[in-house]
């Protein structure tokens, strides 16, 4: 009983982690401007490993490089959500409780989105959207410390 419920709680995890990849999927294929941001600092980045430029800024070529990279957010947003999807099923038959598998998927969303946000797009998330992530993160403690205790409290009244 406990390894299913530990693994359904990582399936939980796991499906959050693809709820935020398909996410930020999303957004590389419909914004134009964030897509092109990251593929000029990636281009930078190919540059100063090499010491030569593959391709200038504003070519023709970084436009298709551009286009590519928007069409490949698309194909990956329906493969995350699918995964996502599968993943989350599967967190919900292994789990005691629908619960723990929602509240432990949406965490994993939250820090995911974060992360991924400041580190791709630079966007800096206000202190509110910190507090509240907090607190969600706080109430998945009590919700398994709660079910920890309800399933020990079952064992022994089996037991007696």
């Amino acid at each position: 009983m406990f390894f299913s419920t530990r693994k359904g709680l990582t399936f939980a995890a796991l499906a959050g982690c693809m709820a935020a990849l398909a996410s930020i999927s999303a957004k590389i294929a419909t914004s134009y401007e964030d897509t092109s941001s990251i593929c000029y600092r990636c281009q930078r980045f190919l540059q100063s490993l090499l010491l030569w430029s593959i391709f200038e800024e504003g070519s023709p070529f970084m436009s298709t490089v551009i286009t590519a990279v928007r069409v490949c957010g698309v194909c990956s947003m329906f493969l995350c959500n699918g995964l996502m999807l599968t993943l989350f099923s599967k967190s919900l038959q292994l789990c005691p409780s629908s619960v723990e598998a929602t509240v432990t998927n949406t965490a994993a969303n939250f820090i995911v989105t974060a992360v991924a946000s400041l580190a791709l797009f630079g966007d800096r998330l206000p202190l509110l959207w910190w507090l509240g992530a907090s607190l969600i993160l706080t109430g998945l403690v009590f919700i398994h410390r709660g079910g920890n205790r309800a399933q020990a409290e079952q064992t022994r009244e089996k037991v007696s």
